[in-house]
C-alpha cells in the first residue's frame, strides 16, 4: 500500500502512477465481474445479444 501524501503536498510522481496503475486494475477486475454477470444472466434466460453489443 502506498503513503499517501499530506493534502498540502502535491502527490510524487511515483504515487501517481501507483494510484494510476492500482484504478487500472481496479476497472480491469470490475469489467471482468460485469462481463461475467452479463454472460450468466443472458445464458440463464436463454438470451442473445447483439453483434456489437459482444465483446
Amino acid at each position: 500500500m502506498t503513503k499517501a501524501s499530506n493534502d498540502n503536498e502535491r502527490p510524487t510522481r511515483i504515487e501517481l502512477e501507483t494510484a494510476n496503475r492500482n484504478l487500472r486494475a481496479s476497472l480491469k477486475r470490475s469489467e471482468d465481474l460485469v462481463s461475467d454477470c452479463r454472460d450468466k444472466l443472458v445464458g440463464a434466460y436463454g438470451l442473445t445479444l447483439p453483434e456489437d453489443a459482444s465483446r
